[in-house]
């Protein structure tokens, strides 16, 4: 079977590369991209002891987690219609098993990954809790003196932060 394909010459060939550029112009136009959703999420920096001798408490992801085997501050993602205090206390519920009372907002963090996801971190101390700290969800979790930070593996969101906290700024004397 013989197929005969004609091929516009001269002057039509301009018009119909116009046509196809405008055809996929409207196609592109059309695919939007997804909406970049700002991620919220709150994270506890609980300290103990007093001057030289404050400690404060990191938790270490999972290996087979994303971002695996980078240490971070317990706390997650803000629920819709949660405030960023409740889901806090909600956080440390299901993560350590204690019951917190939130204290004072520290700082907010923006930071934008190389995969394009955004996410603003809440940093808030806590003023108490009760219960025993339990390991629920991490690879390891413990006590550092916070000069002892910058020598941890962080998530890149929480570096400036870490070095802050690690000079002595942010939290009250």
């Amino acid at each position: 079977m013989r197929r005969i394909c004609r091929v516009a010459t001269g002057g039509s060939l301009p018009l119909i590369r116009g046509a196809l550029k405008e055809s996929i112009r409207k196609l592109q136009g059309n695919r939007r991209p997804p909406p970049k959703t700002l991620r919220r999420v709150v994270a506890a920096i609980i300290v103990r002891g007093q001057a030289a001798e404050r400690e404060v408490f990191i938790c270490q992801r999972k290996a087979e987690q994303p971002m695996g085997l980078k240490w971070e501050f317990p706390g997650g993602k803000i629920e819709p219609g949660e405030t960023p205090e409740e889901a806090l206390v909600r956080e440390l519920t299901e993560e350590l098993g204690i019951t917190a009372t939130i204290g004072e907002l520290v700082t907010t963090v923006r930071h934008a990954y190389r995969n394009g996801r955004e996410i603003e971190i809440q940093f808030f101390t806590l003023s108490r809790w009760d219960g025993e700290m339990e390991n629920r969800i991490f690879e390891a979790m413990q006590w550092t003196p916070l000069t002892s930070l910058p020598g941890f593996d962080f998530l890149a969101a929480d570096l400036t932060l870490i070095q802050e906290l690690a000079e002595g700024k942010l939290l009250p004397q």
